[in-house]
């Protein structure tokens, strides 16, 4: 049997890189999280979209991403093209990359968007499947706020760790929702 620690086992992130002008990415906008930007030292959005392929892709945001992204609803098809490379106006730093979003409310996955909606209705079924991190949070704040009849998201937060005996991490949403649940 072969370690499961080999080279080719190693799991990569897909991150969408702007090399050449007209580079682009397309696919069902999943949802974003914030994340803090080690080398700027500030918070960023990363963005999450699954291609037609089934593969799932982060695109890092910045602000002009951001902005165009203000409006764009988990389900629908979405499109981020590199259209521009601008000169930065300080010196030595590098050139600005200008990416266009394209998405249209008409255009949605419905697969994605029924399974969301499932969710939502049905409480007993796999508490998470379907929803985007943000999703996730929003559910368990709202089960915790009717159950333990608390407002402030910070003491919903230590309630929640306390009674799950669960980290308030990413990786346990999904159980953390399940043991809200029961």
């Amino acid at each position: 049997m072969s370690s499961i620690f080999d080279d080719s086992n190693k799991v990569k992130g897909n991150w969408w890189k702007q090399e050449r002008v007209g580079d682009k990415i397309s696919g069902t906008y999943l949802g974003k999280r914030q994340v803090t930007n080690s080398l700027k030292g500030i918070d960023q959005w990363i963005y999450e979209i699954r291609t037609e392929e089934g593969e799932i892709w982060n695109i890092g945001g910045k602000p002009g991403i951001d902005i165009q992204m203000r409006h764009v609803k988990p389900g629908q098809i979405i499109g981020f093209e590199f259209i521009e490379e601008r000169p930065n106006p300080k010196p030595g730093m590098n050139a600005t990359k200008v990416v266009q979003v394209y998405a249209n409310a008409e255009i949605v996955d419905e697969k994605f968007l029924q399974g969301a909606e499932a969710e939502t209705y049905h409480e007993d079924a796999a508490p998470a499947r379907g929803l985007t991190v943000d999703q996730k949070i929003e559910k368990i704040t709202k089960v915790a706020r009717e159950k333990f009849n608390l407002t402030d998201p910070v003491l919903i937060k230590d309630k929640v760790m306390e009674v799950t005996n669960l980290a308030f991490i990413e990786s346990n949403l999904d159980k953390i929702l399940e043991a809200l649940l029961k």
